[in-house]
């Protein structure tokens, strides 16, 4: 250890002995002008912001603009999700003037269900200039359209009745019977009021009194269904105009919750001309299969009697107009 510092010790001192011997360095006596900097020009801070100002608001939850009820037939069909994004342009009413998408579904079905609903139905506090005044304003969001997967339907029975105005409004949704676990709230307000479930088909119909009567029996599905017609698929849209008539529909639901089979088996009435035999309206599947007594999963049969029967309450309409408190 002292052989390590003496080492170090010397080298030093040898670097010192060396520069001994040189010419010594000039000092200069002139240094170049460092020029002051000039401050910093501070702009001045922006005014505060109007207390008055403010952007669109929506009124009430724009969750409800568009649900899974809402989905068009078409794009069910062809099991096509996505998300519509779009931007409004709202008045000073605070109606949506304007609704433009700015990024596609990838469904034109998709983006224009998503426009047609949201211009419908949304509604603003509008937008506030300075002084506050109502002014045009601009909102943005999206709707993701997922494809609806439903619980399968236990048996049961239930009748259920609501009248649609001369608006295309669905009021007075009142459940009349209900029999086993197909409607657990049993008699009383089905809570399916739909402020405007059939607008925009309301022009040259009359206002209508709809009596519904839906039961369904589930049983072991056979081992073979046999040969078979093909089936078309063609999904009705959930706010389709009421028709009378009565429908019954079999369905083999798989123990995984797929419907292997689906088929209108017969229908009578008015129905009859907008919905055929052999017509497949069902979903593709089901979040599960049906239990049997023993909690197995069984493949099951599904017979499902829909009456439909409709009154004229009114004359028919000329034209559509503005139902109170839009």
């Amino acid at each position: 250890m002292r052989y390590f510092w003496a080492a170090a010790l010397a080298g030093i001192s040898a670097a010192g002995t060396a520069s001994a011997g040189q010419e010594p360095v000039p000092i200069p006596t002139e240094f170049p002008r460092v020029m002051p900097v000039a401050p910093p020009i501070l702009a001045p801070a922006p005014p505060p912001p109007s207390p008055y100002a403010r952007p669109v608001r929506p009124k009430g939850n724009p969750a409800y603009w568009v649900t899974s009820v809402d989905y068009p037939a078409e794009a069910l069909r062809e099991e096509v999700s996505g998300v519509a994004r779009f931007r409004l342009i709202v008045g000073t009413d605070g109606r949506v003037t304007q609704c433009e998408i700015m990024a596609t579904s990838g469904s034109a079905a998709l983006d224009a269900t998503t426009c047609n609903l949201v211009t419908r139905r949304a509604r603003f506090d509008p937008a506030r200039d300075e002084a506050g005044n109502p002014t045009v304003g601009t909102y943005w969001n999206a709707v993701r359209w997922v494809i609806p997967v439903y619980m399968p339907p236990p048996p049961g029975s239930f009748t259920e009745t609501f009248d649609v105005d001369n608006f295309g409004l669905r009021k007075n949704c009142r459940v009349i019977s209900a029999k086993g676990d197909f409607y657990e709230k049993g008699p009383g307000d089905c809570g399916g009021d739909r402020p405007d479930y059939f607008r925009g088909q309301v022009a040259g119909k009359p206002a209508l009194r709809v009596i519904r009567s839906l039961t369904i029996t589930i049983a072991n599905a056979p081992d073979q269904t046999g040969e078979r017609p093909a089936t078309v698929r063609a999904l009705r849209p959930a706010g389709a105009w009421p028709v009378s008539g009565t429908r019954v529909t079999e369905a083999i639901v798989e123990t995984d919750g797929t419907i292997s089979d689906c088929r209108v088996t017969s229908v009578t009435g008015p129905l009859a001309e907008v919905l055929k035999v052999n017509t497949n309206d069902c979903p593709r599947r089901f979040e599960r299969g049906y239990a049997a007594a023993n909690g197995q999963i069984v493949r099951a049969l599904v017979r499902m009697t829909d009456t439909t029967t409709v009154e004229q309450l009114s004359q028919p309409t000329a034209k559509p107009g503005k139902a109170a408190g839009d």
